[in-house]
């Protein structure tokens, strides 16, 4: 009789696959904790897994897998589970299993999702265009819709022009600026205003007219060139009386600045050379300025100017033809005006003789005691007007200066009447 032992057997642990066994043998061994066996032919096998189910039968249900199964049954459980399914709320539908394959029917109610509870984000139900906003909506509603917007009017926007609102009728229309060809800015035939701050960083060149209106125009140029021949000053007074002076600045750094101007109080062109005293400007129909002294007066008709004085000249003329006389003393007042002039002979002539004295004194009023006396024979004319031989002989005689205006002659022999001339000089 054949006896049965029960022999330990201890198997390896092994982390790769071992070589091939011989044929006819199997090799079996743990790999990663499960007991595998190596066939002839190098095919590894888990020994657990690949069992074939021959004999064995479970029918399949849905009862819950309990410890005490065996893995066939629990396999059998979980496959009668599978089998079919339901679902429920607001997405329904069935599964069942079939030619190993899960086939899923599901339904989902209608308006059974709630936007924005059901669902998480944002979303917009619906698109519209509110009147007279400029904006017009297509396909604005319903589930699958494709909204378009656009602006009003834009089918007739005209390419590089700038879009505008025509609030007369409610769209949009082409304004007036646009793009130019080299990529400038047009604006055609509009005024443009501007409330804030322009500046251009380039060449700024206006071919039609530039009115600035402000209060102040500040021009930071080095060189500033006008055409224009007139530069008009004050143009805002177009009516009225005047009030206001104008004219041109110079400023001179830390000096004074200097100006030249019309002066409307006084109706003049003025200068001034020091910023506080201006002078006027004079023309051919300004009064002269002449200041003149005591005595002189000054007298104006348009730009001609006499200078007078007032004849305060007592004295007469005084004429010496026959060389008798000359100026003795001249007498001027304080503007050297002649006052008074006195005259002298030039030579004091008169006869002296009376047939009895022989001293005579002559009066010459001369004023000079520096003085020559010379005496002469007294010419006798005779019929035919012809000198008397031995004329004018001189004669001496004792002269004797008395005084400034006097001398004494003193003869021999008492000399006949008017026998002698005396001239005085």
């Amino acid at each position: 009789m054949a006896s049965k032992f029960l022999v330990p057997l201890h198997l390896v642990k092994l982390s790769t696959t071992p070589s091939n066994p011989g044929t006819g043998f199997l090799k079996v061994y743990i790999k990663g904790q499960y007991l595998t066996y190596l066939a002839e032919d190098g095919a590894e096998t888990d020994v657990v897994l690949a069992r074939p189910m021959t004999g064995f039968s479970n029918t399949a249900n849905a009862a819950a897998v309990v410890s005490t199964d065996t893995l066939l049954q629990a396999i059998n459980k979980l496959q009668a589970g599978f089998r079919t399914f339901e679902l429920t709320g607001d997405v329904t539908g069935t599964g069942t299993y079939s030619a190993n394959k899960f086939t899923v029917a599901t339904t989902i109610a209608p308006d059974s999702v709630a936007l924005g509870t059901d669902t998480t984000g944002n979303y917009v139900a619906s698109i519209s265009a509110a009147s007279g906003e400029g904006i017009t909506v297509n396909n604005g509603t319903g589930e699958g819709s494709t909204p378009t917007v656009a602006l009003k009017n834009s089918a007739s926007f005209t390419e590089k022009y700038l879009p505008r609102w025509d609030d007369a009728n409610g769209q949009f229309v082409n304004s007036f600026i646009s793009e130019t060809a080299g990529g400038g800015t047009r604006i055609e035939g509009q005024a443009v205003n501007i409330d804030g701050v322009l500046t251009v960083g380039s060449n700024l060149t206006v071919t039609g007219n530039l009115t600035v209106n402000g209060t102040t125009t500040t021009v930071n140029s080095e060189t500033v060139t006008i055409a224009d021949n007139i530069i008009q000053l004050n143009s805002n007074v177009s009516t009225g009386a005047p009030t206001e002076n104008a004219g041109i600045e110079i400023r001179r750094g830390s000096s004074a600045s200097v100006q030249l101007r019309w002066n409307e109080t006084t109706d003049k062109w003025q200068v001034t050379e020091d910023g506080t005293n201006f002078y006027d400007i004079v023309t051919s129909a300004s009064a002269p300025n002449v200041t003149a002294g005591p005595g002189i007066t000054v007298t104006s008709s348009g730009n001609t100017v006499t200078v007078s004085h007032a004849d305060t000249s007592s004295a007469a003329s005084t004429a010496n033809a026959g060389g008798g006389e000359v100026v003795q003393n001249i007498t001027l007042d304080t503007y050297g005006h002649v006052t008074a002039v006195s005259t002298v002979a030039l030579k004091y002539t008169t006869t002296v003789g009376n047939g009895a004295a022989t001293s005579y004194t002559v009066v010459h009023n001369k004023g000079e005691a520096a003085v020559m006396v010379q005496v002469y024979e007294t010419p006798i004319t005779q019929v035919e007007g012809a000198i008397t031989p031995g004329a004018y002989a001189q004669v001496d005689c004792d002269v004797v200066i008395v005084d400034e205006d006097s001398v004494t002659l003193s003869f021999a022999i008492a000399p006949s009447n008017n026998q002698y001339t005396v001239v005085i000089i």
